[in-house]
Order: structure tokens, then sequence, then C-alpha cells
């Protein structure tokens, strides 16, 4: 599912907008900061201040995740399914994947939304269709934003 170019794009910006779906059937997106690999079909994050998406996903399981590399103009989308497991009751290896990187945030994560993921799908901006490169955009970009 998720190949190396993906992976790289979520270690990079591993800021993801979490869409779920209300108990009223009205759609949600919330940002997670805490995002990170376990396997080429799984990602997992922190449940630190998530009580709407954990409530959300209690209801209804299918959400779809998007990490933006906002220099490259590249974006991740996934569909997935999602479950919630308490700090205390998650594995040792998520456990262990999630202190290789947000070990600062231990004393405050809750627990895990663990996302088995059902497609990933790496989505580019035209600007490559017209025939600009990657170092043209992230140029581009970082001209944009240092202006």
């Amino acid at each position: 599912m998720l190949n190396t170019q993906m992976v790289q794009i979520i270690q990079d910006y591993p800021l993801g907008l979490v869409a779920t779906i209300t108990a009223e059937g009205r759609p949600a997106v919330s940002p997670k900061g805490t995002f990170f690999v376990t396997s080429a079909t799984q990602i997992a994050c922190a449940h630190i201040r998530s009580p709407k998406t954990i409530q959300n996903i209690q209801h209804h399981p299918h959400v779809e995740i998007n990490f933006i590399d906002i220099l490259t103009r590249q974006a991740v989308r996934i569909e997935a399914s999602a479950c919630y497991v308490r700090f205390d009751d998650a594995e040792s290896l998520l456990k262990s994947a999630f202190r290789n990187i947000w070990a600062d945030f231990e004393p405050i994560t809750k627990g895990f939304m663990i996302f088995e993921i059902e497609r990933a799908e790496l989505i580019r901006t035209p600007s490559y269709d017209l025939g600009i490169n990657r170092d043209q955009l992230v140029a581009s970009y970082l001209n944009k934003i240092t202006g």
C-alpha cells in the first residue's frame, strides 16, 4: 500500500488531516500532528486531545487522511479503517514505534488511533504535467513563504 515516497512524505510532514463522520452523519476534519508509520499497511497517531475524533471513529470507523508536502506540491491520500486503543492496552511494538519519534509526548498520550490502510494514493499538482520539476516547485514555494 504505502510506497517509499508516501512513507517519506508522512515522516517529513506528520500532520495528517483526518476526515471522519459524526454520529449525526456530518463530515468532520481534524488535524493530528503525531502520526507515525507502523508498516506499509498501517499508520497510527497519538490521542492527546482527540475526544471527538475518537467518538466519531467508534461510530463510523471509515476515515480518510491526507498528508501534504507543501513544497513539492505532493500529497498522500489514505482511506482506512480506524480503531482506538488505550495507551495501557497498546502492544509494545506500537508503543516502541511511537517512542522512537514522539517520546516527549508520552506523558500526555491517552492512547492511539490505529489506521488499517485500505487504499493509498500519491497525488501530485498539475504543475508536474506542465513540465515543472520538483526543484523548481520547491524554489518557487520557498520564495513565497520567505517572501
